[in-house]
């Protein structure tokens, strides 16, 4: 994480404690075990969570540029004026896997098979998973009603913690994710090709920090998700598995990609309410795979950033941001405008 990017964290984090609506001490600690029913108090902001047969409270697990809150309640409207720091879901520690976890796992009436694996069961609850062998337990599962975090942010240091992930494709059979998926500090994984039957993410797709990530391909049955963030994917070429996704209410933030050459994979997006950040991708030389966006609502974290932000790609023109900028109209950009430190002189065609 560089120096532009620290600070930049720094501020969204800083807004995420000024306009949390939970009360109470952030830490990065989870619950103890949880078996049989029992149930765990958490020693942080993130509620009481209850044992491996029982109903589950979460709370937000969201990052250092956007996005979603829940109430204390579970449900998962989404605040798009609020950030915190990805992975901290507030889960806690399976006994059976090692895997951080709280809900429990049923049967379900969906039928259907992957490979020879039974597409059955959804997990009820969110679950963090920092292994390969911990993956490997979610074979056969259609949904995952609350949050999946494959990788650790550690909130304390601001940094992924390594894992030993490097295949996803046990979650074949995955087609839904109620809250957030979060992708991140992988130093193995190339793909994405596992989540081929996801559809739908009910809050925020994170994807940070994946330094050997090329392709996003796998995702191409997606057709929904609140927020989508893209940081730091050093390997990521394109964006092309993104075709299906339509709309994407709370936004998009696209930033520090190195090897990002364009965003054609956009070309199915038409709207967003809230923002739509472009930044510090030196690779990137047009925008036009945003040509269909024709309007982006609200103001970017409540009034703090732009709604669109293009600066800093020193590749691309700024003709391209300003013609991306012209294209949606301002009178259709809900909040400001920014569009600077990109290539001042590059000649658009």
């Amino acid at each position: 994480m560089n120096d532009a990017s620290v600070i930049f964290w720094a501020a969204a984090v800083a807004l995420s404690f000024c306009s949390c609506s939970s009360s109470g001490s952030e830490d990065d600690s989870d619950a103890s075990s949880t078996s049989g029913g029992t149930t765990t108090e958490s020693s942080g902001t993130h509620g009481t969570t209850t044992g491996s047969t029982g109903s589950v409270s979460t709370s937000s697990t969201t990052g250092a540029t956007g996005l979603a809150t829940t109430e204390s309640d579970g449900s998962s409207d989404v605040d798009a004026s609020s950030t915190s720091s990805p992975g901290e879901s507030g889960e806690s520690t399976g006994a059976s896997s090692g895997a951080t976890l709280e809900g429990s796992t049923g049967a379900t009436e969906t039928s259907g098979s992957d490979g020879g694996i039974d597409c059955a069961d959804v997990f009820e609850g969110s679950i963090r998973v920092t292994t390969q062998a911990e993956l490997d337990d979610l074979a056969g599962i259609t949904e995952i009603t609350g949050n999946l975090s494959i990788g650790h942010f550690n909130e304390l240091s601001g940094e992924w913690l390594s894992n030993t992930i490097s295949s996803l494709d046990p979650l074949a059979c995955l087609r839904v994710v109620g809250e957030d998926l979060i992708l991140g500090g992988s130093s193995t994984v190339a793909h994405v090709d596992g989540l081929g039957a996801l559809t739908h993410v009910g809050r925020h797709l994170w994807i940070e920090s994946n330094a050997t990530l090329e392709n996003i391909d796998g995702l191409r049955g997606l057709t929904r998700a609140e927020h989508l963030t893209l940081v730091n994917n050093e390997a990521l070429r394109n964006v092309d598995g993104l075709r299906a996704l339509a709309t994407l209410p709370a936004g998009l933030t696209i930033s520090e990609n190195a090897a990002l050459e364009h965003v054609d994979g956009f070309g199915a997006l038409t709207t967003m309410d809230n923002r739509l950040w472009i930044r510090g991708n030196p690779s990137l030389t047009n925008l036009a795979g945003f040509n269909a966006i024709t309007s982006i609502g609200g103001e970017g974290l409540g009034g703090t950033f732009p709604s669109l932000w293009v600066s800093d790609n020193v590749s691309l023109p700024d003709c391209e941001a300003e013609r991306l900028r012209d294209s949606i109209g301002v009178a259709n950009i809900g909040g400001s405008i920014n569009v600077s430190g990109n290539d001042e002189t590059g000649v658009c065609p």
